[in-house]
């Protein structure tokens, strides 16, 4: 089966002692790592990351403090949404195609990674995977 367009990235790679790591494999792991300290500053470091944490652990307290549930909620949404066609973009580049059917498992390994590493932990969740 060919790809088009051809691959991004080229398919050789280096190897670090006995195993070989494809230039993919390595882009891949510093995009993850990228986004993983993206939202790890988003919600730890703003104002709409305190909103959400907040709204986690106490939704009336939350909406009594003034924070706009909706909003947070459509936020939360819309940051999720970014987060699976990121890794839906990454997942076609690793397999270098693309099927419907490839989703369901993914998302059965991060509901399984996110339930090792700890459900609020997202360093965790992604060390469970």
């Amino acid at each position: 089966m060919e790809a088009y367009p051809p691959s991004l990235l080229p398919s050789t790679g280096m190897f670090l002692g006995p195993v070989h790591v494809t230039y993919v494999q390595l882009a891949l792991v510093f995009v993850s790592l990228l986004l993983m300290g993206g939202l790890v500053a988003f919600v730890q470091g703003t104002t709409l990351g305190t909103a959400m944490r907040a709204l986690a652990v106490d939704h009336d307290a939350a909406r009594l403090m003034g924070i706009n549930v909706n909003q947070v909620i459509r936020l939360a949404f819309v940051l999720g949404a970014m987060l699976a066609a990121a890794s839906g973009v990454m997942l076609g580049l690793y397999y270098v195609q693309i099927q419907f059917t490839m989703g369901f498992l993914l998302g059965l390994r991060a509901f399984t990674a996110a339930v090792l590493g700890g459900i609020g932990n997202i360093p965790g969740a992604m060390a469970g995977g």
